[in-house]
């Protein structure tokens, strides 16, 4: 991005010289709207700040506050509206490199490391690769790269100093200077605005160009200190609740404008004698009452009345210390809510009271989609385990499940059914006998019914002395339900029915995570085209190998001609010649065996636990069925060959270069008798050629 600077600046803008009309024309809210249009149309970019947003808010607000300075800097500047836009996206997304710092790192208090210096210091390299397929990348790449480099050159990443900077980092880096210095950080004090001014103009022609700190300490009072939210001062260690005042010497701690500032965070302080003392705005939001409404109510009051008896005896069992907390996924005005109940002791170690934090599941789940869809291009495979970190295997699911509702009511037998219409996976967890088949059966019957109604009834149906509980599990392009057997003489009303179906929504919440989670993980070991498994799964085969009992073996493939189908056909047969050489490759290993796509047209295929005979068997196989598959008519899909044995080197890298080497060997021998059918063609054309010139009647 190249600024255009237009003179002397303060004439040049299109507003007066009053701040006043700064104020009104240049106001916050407006300018983030606008930036938030133009990212939502950038899917990569709106998943990495939806992420920085959940992830550390604190970053997400400080990049908030240094896009908008930034954009009325450079307005003070003379820089042209369009221009000062793209300054503040990238002042929006300068720290989105933070992603892949880990927080105890990012919000440590004590002195860094060398290696966690580095680490941190290594953001704007991260945060330019993250979005390196964005379609804001040349608008916003400067801004983030450049923007802790120094005036003076003693900076990073590249050691720019003075005017090889681009004007945009320098614009950036005065305005988040000034904002980290002014918020809280775990590792230092806050400073006030004139102590952050004073250290502006201490730097100045030093860690900043002098020029933009005079035009930024010129807007400073008047728009800045108005406009810009600063994070509230945090003592380095925050007094627990209840437990008096902040010691001395701290600053003043307002713990309601804190808890009242969380993200999409509901926070209720429950005290030993089970009375709301506290909750915060969120909490009142989403549940759509009156903070004052509950606060100095009974805890037990809140609930329904059929969850009364469940949350008595859970606050018993955490008062007695044989529990810490527990969770529950509910449904409340159209959303998904978490609830997580947490103990609080005191220093003696005695019960002081609970704490309950409401999460949004929905705007989670709307992160994990986003993630899932940009997961190839982003490479924050990582950041997505994160996430889900709540993530359980399904036979835990299923096993957590049946020990929860057997403490609500007698069960004969229950099992979990799950199937994924869109794919071709079933999972049924349970006993696999008549019962299980039943319900299956039910499933499939009513499975156009399933897809198309979103808001599925719970059934309770009577069948030969039995009675079945049928409550659906909701989510997306899957489909299945929990079945729960009694007998017709255990009695159960509908207060247990709907606790059953809160239990099956937990359970539901737990599956939708999990199948989540083997999405994006199986996404990021495929390969896009053929769906088997790329390269870089590959390598993290082979990493793992047992080179020293296991015996394995590599086959490598190459397709013939595909250079000569993409020249003269066009990508889209090449694609289909590949995708069918792949399909082929699976059909013709053995059950155990692995298929990579290793290159543009080379596959390799992985034997473990085989011997020669094995290996020449699928070598075989593979040949003989690529040679039934022509997908292009007129087009004879070919393969060549080469494999190595584990146990004929002494190296991993060594068998795979055999195997390489070996096909290369066995591609030279076809390129030769390919010529030689050439040469013969050849031949045989030109003689008749010169026959039919001798036979040719002369001309009139």
């Amino acid at each position: 991005m190249v600024l255009r600077l237009s003179g002397k600046h303060h004439d040049s803008s299109p507003r007066s010289n009053s701040f006043n009309g700064l104020k009104t024309m240049y106001s916050r809210s407006p300018l983030l709207l606008r930036l938030d249009k133009i990212i939502q149309q950038d899917r990569i970019l709106y998943t990495l700040m939806l992420a920085l947003k959940h992830k550390y808010q604190a970053v997400y607000k400080h990049c908030a506050n240094v896009s908008y300075s930034a954009y009325v800097l450079a307005a003070e500047m003379g820089v042209p509206e369009e221009d000062r836009l793209h300054i503040a996206l990238g002042g929006l997304v300068h720290d989105v490199g933070k992603l892949n710092i880990p927080s105890k790192i990012l919000y440590k208090p004590d002195k860094l490391e060398d290696n966690e210096r580095l680490l941190i210091e290594r953001h704007p390299l991260v945060g330019i690769n993250v979005i390196r397929h964005s379609k804001n990348f040349s608008t916003v790449r400067s801004c983030i790269l450049y923007h802790h480099e120094r005036h003076d050159g003693k900076g990073y990443c590249n050691g720019l100093g003075g005017e090889d900077i681009p004007i945009e980092a320098r614009i950036i880096s005065v305005c988040d200077s000034f904002d980290a210095m002014t918020s809280y950080r775990s590792y230092k004090r806050s400073l006030a605005i004139d102590e952050a001014r004073l250290e502006l103009l201490s730097q100045s022609n030093k860690q900043f160009d002098g020029r933009i700190v005079d035009s930024f300490l010129s807007i400073l009072d008047e728009v800045y200190n108005v406009n810009c939210e600063t994070a509230p001062a945090i003592p380095s260690r925050p007094f627990a609740i209840g437990a008096g005042s902040p010691a001395k010497g701290q600053d003043h701690v307002d713990w309601h404008v804190i808890l009242d500032q969380l993200p999409n965070v509901g926070v209720v302080f429950i005290d030993q004698y089970d009375k709301i003392r506290y909750c915060n705005k969120f909490f009142a939001e989403i549940r759509k009452i009156r903070r004052e409404s509950i606060v100095g109510t009974n805890f037990l009051d809140f609930h329904r009345p059929h969850r009364r008896p469940f949350v008595e005896k859970r606050l018993a069992s955490i008062k007695a210390g044989e529990m810490n907390g527990w969770q529950r996924v509910m449904a409340v005005n159209s959303r998904s809510i978490e609830n997580t109940y947490i103990k609080i002791s005191d220093e003696q170690g005695n019960y002081y009271g609970l704490l309950m934090f409401t999460n949004d599941v929905d705007d989670r789940e709307k992160l994990l989609k986003l993630l899932q869809t940009n997961i190839e291009q982003l490479n924050i495979l990582v950041q997505a385990n994160e996430l889900l970190s709540e993530v359980r295997d399904l036979r835990n699911t299923q096993e957590r499940f049946s020990d929860v509702v057997n403490q609500l009511i007698k069960v004969d037998n229950d099992v979990m059914i799950i199937q994924r219409y869109q794919g071709v996976k079933s999972y049924t967890l349970g006993k696999p006998d008549r019962f299980t088949d039943r319900i299956k059966q039910y499933l499939d019957d009513q499975k156009e019914s399933i897809l198309q109604s979103r808001e599925r009834q719970s059934q309770v149906l009577k069948i030969q002395g039995k009675v079945l509980i049928l409550v659906p599990l909701r989510f997306e392009n899957n489909n299945g339900l929990i079945a729960v057997q009694i007998d017709q003489g255990v009695s159960f009303n509908s207060d247990v029915l709907e606790l059953l179906e809160v239990i099956c929504n937990y359970a539901s919440s737990a599956v939708q995570n999990h199948l989540l989670f083997t999405e994006i993980k199986d996404l990021a070991i495929r390969d896009n085209l053929t769906q088997v498994y790329n390269r870089q799964y590959f390598q993290q085969m082979i990493r793992q190998l047992d080179t020293r009992n296991g015996r394995y073996a590599f086959i490598m493939i190459d397709v013939n001609r595909l250079k000569h189908v993409n020249d003269n056909l066009g990508h889209m047969a090449g694609d289909l010649i590949i995708t069918t050489a792949a399909r082929v490759l699976r059909q013709s290993i053995r059950h155990h065996d692995f298929v990579f796509r290793y290159g543009g047209d080379e596959f390799v295929v992985l034997l473990k636990n085989c011997g020669t005979d094995d290996v020449r068997m699928v070598s075989e196989r593979i040949r003989s069925n690529v040679a039934g598959a022509n997908p292009i008519p007129g087009f004879d899909l070919t393969v060549s060959i080469g494999y190595a044995m584990s146990a004929d080197f002494r190296d991993v890298n060594e068998v795979l270069m055999a195997a390489d080497e070996n096909m290369y060997e066995d591609k030279q021998a076809y390129r030769e008798r390919i010529s030689t059918i050439h040469e013969n063609d050849a031949a045989k054309m030109a003689a008749v050629g010169r026959t039919s010139a001798r036979t040719e009647e002369p001309r009139a």
